[in-house]
């Protein structure tokens, strides 16, 4: 299972790399701008400069866009009354 999440997670990461122009990344000039104003920080001494999209899981900004969607849904139907978890065990027949 490891494995196999690592491998479709590279997969992830390369096809952004691959993609940057798809991405709309020179949206972020102004931010490289930005710190290449200051000669001893500048954009090229960083490094590689990939940007993720904020669909990819994981980071910070996708789990605040969850956690906003999910506040939103109990501002428009109420809190929840009930929290329902299922537990199994996988050795049964049935799974």
């Amino acid at each position: 299972m490891v494995d196999v999440f690592a491998a479709i997670e590279s997969a992830r990461l390369n096809w952004v790399l691959l993609n940057q122009s798809m991405l709309r990344t020179p949206i972020y000039k102004g931010l490289v701008d930005a710190i290449s104003v200051d000669d001893a920080i500048t954009g090229a001494s960083v490094g590689l400069q990939i940007y993720l999209p904020p669909s990819h899981t994981g980071l910070l900004w996708y789990m605040r866009k969850r956690y906003l969607d999910a506040m939103a849904l109990t501002q428009l139907y109420r809190p929840p009354d009930f929290f329902i978890t299922f537990t199994c065990n996988p050795a049964w027949e049935e799974i």
